[in-house]
């Protein structure tokens, strides 16, 4: 009986234990909150958003912020405060690595949440077309995008999130980097520069005598667009100002080179039709008649991801209604790009980095 007694108090102390145990850690968690989802930082932290994919929903939810950046790599390295004096917002970036449509509807349906006056954001061959449409670029944490409670669980009570996450909150006071979240250029200078552009695609002829193959858009990416223009006459009250980013005209050469290249005109002349018909909607072509920005190649990573003075021209020119595409101009954009790509001379430009 003695040792039935000793047993029972062994098995008391253990479970007592295990739920303080797990109280604490939750309770670090809550407050470190390291992914922002019940609380904007404690204790005079300022935030550091590093991995969009596990932080955007606790942002998105918890942030001050009346306007919102969206999509891919090609919008990271855009600044808020840049917005905020333009526009006179207060802007959250809600970018995606790799943003496909759905990622891209998924960041403006998290904004949705505080009807932001403003969303800033690319499209592009890559977002429409790169996926299947229902297919986010990584595997989504849905306890974080969900309204279950109960799963919270699987974020109050992760080890991987205390120790990886939330100790580092608490021993370390990072620098803030809210209004310039998730950008990379300052990691990546040193690989901007023609050759790790021409090192993508030799030198294969003219454009000029390759035949390209039928502009047929596909079902995936009409799908894509459908989505995204639901999306935006979702939200009436917000202004959705959208670019096409500006490849280099090598990214155009090498889809040329395949006989793709009628295909890419035909996915953004349908996409520009579509949209043109959301009257919340302005959308920008950067690089219209600026073919130097395109040849420009050590302004460019590599055949699509351009330098910072690119971002910010393109800030500019959507700020001041520069290269605007409307319902009178969209096929005259469509066949300068065309033209532009079969019939320039690419030996020249070749030897030009030679």
């Amino acid at each position: 009986m003695k040792e039935r007694n000793q047993s029972g108090k062994y098995i008391l102390v253990f479970a007592i234990t295990a739920i303080l145990g797990l109280i604490i850690i939750a309770g670090l968690n809550f407050a470190a909150d390291p992914l922002y989802q019940y609380h904007m930082p404690w204790f005079g932290r300022e935030v550091y958003a590093d991995d969009g994919v596990y932080q955007n929903p606790g942002l998105a939810k918890n942030a001050d912020y009346n306007g919102a950046i969206v999509g891919s790599s090609m919008s990271m390295n855009f600044n808020c405060e840049w917005f905020d004096k333009a526009y006179d917002i207060n802007t959250l970036k809600l970018t995606y690595t790799g943003c496909t449509a759905k990622d891209w509807v998924n960041s403006v349906d998290l904004a949705g949440q505080k009807n932001v006056r403003y969303i800033f954001g690319n499209i592009d061959f890559y977002v429409l077309t790169r996926y299947e449409y229902g297919v986010t670029r990584w595997e989504l944490p849905e306890y974080l995008y969900d309204d279950n409670y109960f799963n919270d669980v699987n974020y109050l009570l992760n080890k991987n999130i205390l120790f990886e996450r939330t100790m580092n909150v608490l021993k370390n006071n990072y620098a803030g980097n809210l209004k310039n979240a998730y950008a990379w250029y300052d990691d990546h200078t040193n690989f901007f520069g023609h050759y790790n552009v021409l090192k993508h695609v030799n030198y294969n002829g003219e454009c000029k005598d390759i035949k390209q193959k039928q502009a047929v858009i596909d079902h995936n990416a009409k799908q894509s667009v459908q989505q995204i223009k639901e999306t935006v006459l979702k939200y009436p009250d917000t202004t959705f100002v959208l670019f096409y980013s500006p490849f280099s005209l090598i990214y155009y050469y090498d889809r040329a080179l395949d006989g793709d290249l009628d295909i890419s005109m035909k996915v953004y002349e349908y996409s520009m039709k579509e949209l043109l018909e959301c009257e919340n909607c302005k959308l920008y072509f950067p690089a219209y008649n600026n073919i130097e920005m395109m040849t420009d190649l050590d302004s460019y990573e590599d055949l699509a991801h351009y330098d910072i003075d690119i971002q910010y021209l393109i800030f500019e020119e959507m700020r001041d209604g520069v290269n605007m595409v409307t319902k009178e101009n969209y096929t005259d954009i469509i066949n300068w790009l065309r033209n532009t790509v079969m019939n320039y001379n690419y030996k020249e430009l070749y030897e030009k980095y030679r």
